[in-house]
């Protein structure tokens, strides 16, 4: 009879951790369950408040210009939305960079250019975040680790907030998750098909923020010291060959394209000059600034194209893109060499700004919306409760890589290694300098913050460790070096405070763009008793009086306004619409004479001075203006009408051109789907032509479609110029000197 065989420890140590494992996955599964739950649940709690935000449906600044972008890619729609200029995207290089926009794009090509859609799905890529965090963890951290990051992802109120509005901060936290999962890969095998994937991930998420560029110099330093001598320097070279290629490849689209759009070299976009400019020029002070001295106002990207003619101007010749980026980078340049001490004082603003506890408003109001919401107020983290967290952490993740030891989960499953435990702090330390010579906003710093709930949760598990060792004296001294840089944190030593009636502002924008007229008047009102200088409440407030017939209330608006600030074309030519309804012809064509001066590609400032030069039987220069209005934009109804009647009826013979107006008046129906009114214009032209019965035809046509449309009071005018026509005499218009 054989003996039974005495197990050896090791093999009865084996056996225990084999059917454990089992067990542990199970709980890892059921621990990552409940953390989605949850996140889908507040976010889908915020996104009911959030919904009711006039900003949800009508989104303004960057968002807007997202929105705009990415809707014409999927539509063709490329109608600019009010009240902005054409951005010419079309037509110029890329401004901002295009990964979002064409995320998005991609987005309305599947539910259409809903708002709500691409809402739902960011914050479901926000959920799946939290999962991707676990997994980095636990792959590399252990699962205790693992589950506190994806907690704390999962409630992060910065992370909820943003995942609605049409920004790509949910996008790049994406990217940047993938890219550092890959590149922690590295430390167990380097392949080609890694670093060609890593090469991959880096250049698209160039394509959303170009400053992660900076981060290549620091992967290939760091793949040296990690994995370069250990694994073959053979292997490495070939993987940093195809990491090369792989950013290469991603980014090429971009350049191609601009230089196939716009015959012109833009790797990426063409905002880097101006982007250094308004972070190092006079006007700097560490934010966004909207205002250029000299150059025009650019508080959205749609204003850019504007500034470009300003620059041009400037020069004294037309300027490609990466001309005008570099003109304005040689602004900077220039202004760092002259002002060097206050340059650093500015870097060091930033730098304190960065890493303040303050959210700071740019396109979107953090802070104040925060304090209007029953679910991001109940949201217990902070951004100064994970830098403390994450400080702490990081240094008892580093010193515990260096020293080897073990806690007790340690034993099956080894401490990350130091090159993996360093990945994310030198992400964060690179995304944070790329941004120093810029400027500050909240949604710039959002992509370091997993990062930090990742080095929190490091953090927080050695602690409780450490209290359940009873190692009571250590685990204390975590715990007071968190408080005291927590209270650190807490200072705003950049001094940064919220300017109140912003967000006001923009909720009353995106309630006059809703039509929401009642709530719009009722919130500028409120800015304004907040802050009685601001000139966009006094212009904005100015035309939606002046829409309801309250003419002297307007005008008040519109001269405290331009009192304020003197130089918006737009004020000045509204102004000037109140002036001439009042009858101050004199005053309101100087007005519009100044907003043209101001703002020479300004359309509707030429449209407006023609009007009053055509009542005042200035009818050649009425023409000049208008030929002006069409040369900044063909393809302007109001315009080509103006235009077309003006050459058909002017009561002036050296004004009139039959040809010329038949033209005009063509284009003009095929723009307005053949209106009523185009087609009367086109009836007088052909009348002016001397082709009576096409001007006959025409003016029928006008008369039917008047009757059609609902517009019947215009058909007796129109019935009584085809009258005239058939009687093959053209129609005039009477000079205003005979009435």
């Amino acid at each position: 009879m054989a003996k039974p065989q005495r197990r050896t420890r090791r093999q009865a140590t084996s056996t225990v951790a084999d059917t454990e494992q089992p067990a542990r996955r199970r709980a890892d599964v059921y621990a990552l369950i409940v953390i989605l739950l949850a996140a889908v649940v507040i976010r889908a709690l915020y996104l009911r408040e959030a919904m009711a935000d006039p900003r949800f449906e009508h989104p303004g600044i960057d968002a807007a210009y997202h929105d705009h972008w990415a809707t014409g890619l999927a539509t063709g729609d490329w109608r600019v939305p009010t009240p902005y200029s054409d951005p010419m995207i079309r037509k110029t290089a890329y401004l901002r960079p295009p990964g979002y926009p064409y995320f998005l794009a991609a987005v309305y090509k599947v539910f259409g250019p809903n708002h709500l859609a691409a809402a739902i799905v960011q914050m479901v890529m926000g959920v799946g975040n939290c999962a991707l965090m676990f997994l980095f963890a636990r792959r590399w951290f252990g699962r205790a680790t693992a589950t506190v990051a994806a907690a704390l992802m999962a409630v992060h109120w910065t992370f909820i907030y943003f995942e609605p509005v049409l920004l790509a901060p949910a996008l790049l936290i994406t990217l940047t998750i993938l890219l550092l999962y890959i590149l922690a890969l590295w430390t167990e095998k380097v392949t080609v098909w890694r670093a060609l994937t890593v090469g991959l991930l880096l250049g698209c998420t160039a394509l959303v923020r170009p400053n992660v560029l900076l981060f290549a110099p620091v992967v290939v330093v760091w793949a040296v010291w990690a994995v370069g001598r250990r694994q073959g320097w053979r292997r490495f070279a070939l993987a940093t060959g195809a990491l090369a290629v792989g950013s290469v490849a991603a980014i090429a689209p971009a350049t191609i394209r601009n230089a196939v759009v716009a015959s012109d070299f833009v790797p990426i976009s063409s905002n880097f000059g101006i982007n250094l400019y308004i972070g190092n020029s006079e006007v700097a002070d560490g934010y966004v600034v909207d205002d250029l001295p000299g150059l025009g106002r650019f508080a959205t990207c749609f204003d850019y194209r504007s500034v470009v003619r300003n620059v041009q101007e400037q020069v004294g010749r037309p300027l490609s893109d990466s001309e005008v980026s570099s003109y304005f980078a040689a602004k900077a340049t220039d202004y760092i060499r002259t002002y060097p001490g206050r340059t650093l004082r500015l870097m060091g603003k930033r730098a304190l700004l960065f890493w303040g506890p303050r959210e700071i408003a740019h396109n979107q109001t953090p802070h104040f919306d925060r304090v209007h919401s029953t679910v991001l107020r109940l949201v217990p983290t902070n951004f100064t409760l994970l830098l403390s967290l994450g400080l702490v952490g990081a240094g008892l993740t580093l010193r515990r890589c260096r020293t080897k030891n073990q806690t007790q989960e340690e034993t099956t499953r080894p401490a990350a290694p130091c090159s993996v435990a360093v990945l994310p702090v030198l992400f964060v330390l690179t995304w944070f300098v790329s941004f120093l010579p810029f400027f500050v906003a909240a949604r710039y710093r959002v992509p370091v913050q997993p990062w930090l709930a990742l080095l929190a949760a490091c953090g927080l598990v050695t602690i409780a460790r450490l209290v359940a060792a009873r190692r009571w004296r250590v685990a204390g001294a975590c715990m007071a070096a968190c408080a005291g840089l927590c209270l650190l944190a807490s200072i705003n030593f950049g001094g940064y405070v919220a300017d109140e009636a912003n967000p006001h502002h923009q909720r009353a924008v995106a309630y006059q763009l809703g039509g929401q007229l009642d709530k719009a008047i009722d919130a500028y009102r409120h800015v304004l008793r907040l802050r009685p200088d601001h000139d966009e409440a006094h212009a904005n407030l100015g035309v939606l009086l002046a829409g309801r017939g309250q003419v002297d209330q307007a005008l008040a608006h519109y001269n405290e306004s331009l009192r304020v600030r003197g130089d918006r074309a737009e004020v000045h030519s509204n102004l000037a619409i109140l002036l001439a309804q009042k009858g101050q012809i004199p005053q309101a064509v100087e007005h519009l004479r100044q907003a043209l001066q101001l703002k020479p590609d300004y359309p509707e400032g030429h449209n407006n001075l023609a009007s009053l030069l055509i009542g005042m039987g200035r009818f050649a220069q009425a023409a000049d203006h208008l030929r002006q209005a069409l040369g900044i934009n063909p393809a302007q109804p109001a315009a080509l009408e103006s235009l077309a009647w003006l050459y058909a009826t002017c009561p002036q013979d050296s004004v009139r051109n039959g040809p010329e107006a038949v033209r005009l008046a063509q284009q003009l129906c095929q723009l307005t789907d053949n209106d009523p009114s185009a087609l009367d214009t086109l009836a007088a032209s052909y009348a002016e032509a001397g082709q009576f019965a096409q001007a006959v035809a025409a003016a029928q046509q006008a008369v039917s479609a008047a009757v059609q449309r609902g517009q019947s009071q215009l058909a007796p005018a129109f019935e009584a110029r085809r009258r005239l026509y058939r009687a093959r005499q053209p129609f005039r218009e009477p000079s205003p000197l005979a009435r």
